[in-house]
């Protein structure tokens, strides 16, 4: 794509990837640990420190995740 602009080089690779069904972005967390990290927050027993050393969600991700939830 020489001769492109930047942009618009980068926003014709990212459809061709899409089209070719490669996914994108940061890899997702593992379902098992996100419904470990939700059983351990509304256990009630568990601070949001203990939550991200034992399942590696954080604190921003464990609350986006529970507003989903609570979406459903």
């Amino acid at each position: 794509m020489p001769g492109l602009p930047p942009k618009q080089a980068a926003s014709i690779g990212i459809t061709n990837a899409r089209e070719q069904g490669k996914t994108l972005g940061r890899p997702r967390k593992p379902d098992v640990n996100i419904q470990k990290a939700l059983a351990m927050y509304h256990s009630g027993h568990f601070t949001l420190h203990d939550i991200k050393n034992e399942t590696g969600i954080s604190k921003s991700t464990l609350y986006r995740y529970l507003e989903m939830q609570d979406a459903d």
